[in-house]
């Protein structure tokens, strides 16, 4: 999970984060959450005969832990052992919608619950997701009513907009249903991320405020480098949600063009692709429009709301870890 190497010890899976002794403290508490992870799941180990379900997530750093952990810094308690919970929290509410997602998706190659879902049925996967999202549950119960009640909202969030996300291969794509599915679906968990770290941090309520804004806004920004990520590649989750309608932004953009280029794509993606080639070919065609350079576009606006509730906070290395780690999701596609 945490790769330091000599010479980069202020970074965390490729992310710097400006300084090491902040870096250091961070690799603790994640190293801590992980523990947790394990000890929350392990009676899922013997059920299954199979690793713990966190254990096979895809590589690479655990982003809703590490909002919560640097959202944690701005408050007294940061070590408390609630900032930890809390971000265990987090990440097992994620992982649950990730195995539900793939057997909503029929995907499995490119989740995290992958063996699962592939070799051991969409029952198991459901159950799984079922399971930890139960836990998360349990674990956010010991954190008192108002931690449950905000995991409850982000849950309900996260799945309206996988629902609205749903609808949308029924009805068309626009800029501004794929920003709501996106600002639910990812925006409401990266925010409640930053919030649950600040407020067990004993950060002050504004500052638990600013923390959660932020959250909302980077979430957002996370979510849509992501799926530029994704709309640069034939293989992986682009050519699912080709698949099945559910457009990324660059593709949205794209399909809104006049020209030849926006008629081509209008008309392949009249409905889903069912072959590599015709994902290629959409590839190709989004390659020649505006759609990339546009929602590259929009990628820096929600990473500019972003800066600028992180500029209300006070000054230091945990703001600008934060400013760096957002930078970080924009810089990856430019």
């Amino acid at each position: 999970m945490v790769n330091n190497t000599a010479g980069t010890q202020h970074t965390i899976a490729g992310i710097d984060l400006g300084d090491t002794e902040l870096a250091a403290t961070v690799c603790t508490a994640l190293a801590d959450v992980e523990k947790l992870l394990g000890r929350v799941t392990e009676d899922l180990d013997t059920l299954l005969q199979h690793p713990a379900p966190h254990r096979t997530e895809t590589g690479g750093v655990r982003f809703r832990p590490l909002f919560t952990l640097l959202a944690g810094q701005f408050g007294p308690w940061s070590a408390d052992p609630a900032v930890l919970s809390a971000a265990a929290v987090a990440e097992l509410v994620h992982l649950a919608t990730l195995y539900h997602g793939d057997v909503r998706d029929q995907a499995p190659e490119h989740r995290a619950a992958s063996s699962t879902t592939l070799h051991r049925g969409n029952d198991i996967a459901i159950l799984t997701g079922d399971y930890l999202s139960a836990h998360a549950s349990r674990l956010a119960a010991t954190l008192g009513p108002k931690a449950t009640r905000i995991v409850a909202e982000t849950f309900a969030a996260v799945v309206t907009g996988q629902v609205r996300e749903k609808r949308s291969a029924q009805s068309p794509n626009t800029v501004e249903h794929y920003l709501q599915v996106v600002a639910e679906k990812t925006g409401s968990s990266i925010g409640a991320c930053c919030r649950l770290g600040g407020m067990f941090s004993g950060a002050s309520h504004d500052h638990v405020e600013l923390l959660a804004r932020f959250g909302a806004a980077a979430g957002t920004a996370v979510q849509i480098s992501e799926d530029i990520v994704s709309t640069s590649s034939v293989s992986g989750r682009y050519g699912t949600d080709l698949r099945k309608l559910m457009h990324t932004l660059p593709m949205v953009y794209a399909l809104r063009e006049e020209g030849a280029t926006g008629a081509e794509l209008r008309e392949l993606l009249i409905r889903p692709v069912e072959s590599g080639a015709e994902v290629e070919e959409a590839l190709e065609l989004l390659s020649r429009s505006r759609g990339m350079a546009s929602a590259k576009e929009v990628l820096r606006a929600y990473a500019d709301v972003a800066d600028a509730e992180l500029s209300a906070l006070p000054c230091g290395f945990a703001t600008d870890a934060l400013r760096r780690f957002v930078r970080y999701f924009v810089e990856r596609v430019e």
